[in-house]
């Protein structure tokens, strides 16, 4: 099964960092999408065989599929490049509220 956890681990792989920087700069739900979309363009990544992790991530026009291979099964989730950008933003405030303490 895809987690929550899974999906923000993918998502810290790849421009996270400039996504944070970003973010911190701007304060418009659409430039924050603008800028994932742009960020991330299309293309992809792949890691075979990796556990309880996400094993690729797809990006194109629409948003990023995630795919979890597990033996022989195979599941996918699609986010939009808005709930995308919701989600890194989540795991921006999250990490904010770990470093108060």
């Amino acid at each position: 099964m895809i987690t929550g956890k899974n999906i923000d681990e993918a998502l810290k792989q790849r421009h996270f960092e400039k996504a944070k920087e970003f973010f911190k700069k701007c304060s418009s739900k659409s430039g924050k999408v603008e800028y994932i979309k742009n960020i991330y363009g299309t293309g992809g990544w792949g890691i075979p065989g990796y556990g309880d992790f996400i094993s690729s991530c797809s990006y194109d026009s629409e948003g990023v599929e995630f795919v979890k291979r597990t033996g022989v099964n195979t599941e996918k989730v699609q986010l939009s490049w808005t709930k995308v950008a919701e989600r890194i933003e989540k795991i921006i405030e999250s990490e904010s509220q770990i470093s108060l303490f």
